[in-house]
């Protein structure tokens, strides 16, 4: 699977679904980088990172909410489910998805490493490690989670409270 640039043909801009809409088998689960996702900025970001990002199908059998981590399915374009608590993950949904989410069957974006937005399920400050919460939810890394089983990255902006955005880079984590 090659690396696309931004705008790549077949890929949804950030923030983007594709409700029932027919992806060509040539792009499905390919990656494309995106200008930093994490950032207030989406069309300047003043970092000059870059998000990674895979095309996927959600086939949870429910809508997936922005910065929920996923367990992708082996062929790689399939979205199974929220990732449970302490365990590793394939991915985190566009933080720019729709605040419906992501419908059953849409296609969408999933960030793979890079910085991004995850959903919080407790206040988290800027600088910590990140563990994995029940239902996809992102906490503070547990000091009985060995090496990096449910490292999920370090928050780069904090989190008031359950079910807040944040900004954390995911990188080399996934």
């Amino acid at each position: 699977m090659a690396l696309s640039s931004q705008g790549a043909l077949g890929f949804p801009a950030p923030g983007k679904t594709f409700p029932n809409a027919r992806v060509s088998a040539s792009v499905q689960g390919d990656i494309a980088e995106f200008p930093n996702m994490a950032s207030t900025d989406t069309t300047n970001p003043a970092d000059g990172r870059k998000t990674i990002c895979r095309l996927v199908q959600n086939n949870s059998g429910g809508a997936l909410n922005a910065g929920v981590r996923c367990v992708v399915a082996a062929n790689g374009y399939q979205v199974s489910g929220a990732a449970g608590a302490d365990v590793r993950f394939d991915g985190a949904v566009d933080p720019q998805v729709p605040s419906a989410g992501v419908a059953d069957q849409e296609w969408f974006l999933l960030v793979v490493s890079g910085p991004t937005k995850l959903l919080s399920s407790e206040a988290i400050a800027a600088g910590n490690d990140l563990g994995g919460a029940a239902s996809g939810k992102t906490e503070v890394l547990d000091a009985d989670v060995a090496g990096l089983t449910g490292k999920v990255g370090k928050a780069e902006a904090a989190a008031a409270g359950a079910d807040a955005l944040f900004a954390a880079d995911v990188s080399g984590v996934i």
